[in-house]
């Protein structure tokens, strides 16, 4: 039987706005949150995989469809 995927929505919004920490707000900042993603860890021995996300930049919000509970975070 096919397994529907759960949807994860994370927020962004209360990050910090320095995300390339040079301790500069600018557009390399701007650049990397374009490219923010959910990554997905299954062991802290396995490398982060990047999952096909939807970002909204407006409300600081990205959301990716999961099969499984494991360790998610937001990266660039």
């Amino acid at each position: 039987a096919a397994t529907k995927p759960a949807e994860l929505q994370l927020s962004f919004a209360e990050g910090d706005d320095d995300l390339v920490p040079d301790g500069v707000i600018d557009a390399a900042d701007a650049a990397a949150r374009l490219r923010l993603a959910i990554w997905r860890r299954e062991t802290i021995a396995d490398p982060w995989v990047r999952l096909s996300s939807m970002l909204s930049v407006g409300t600081g919000e990205v959301e990716a469809d999961i099969v499984g509970f494991t360790n998610y975070a937001i990266a660039y």
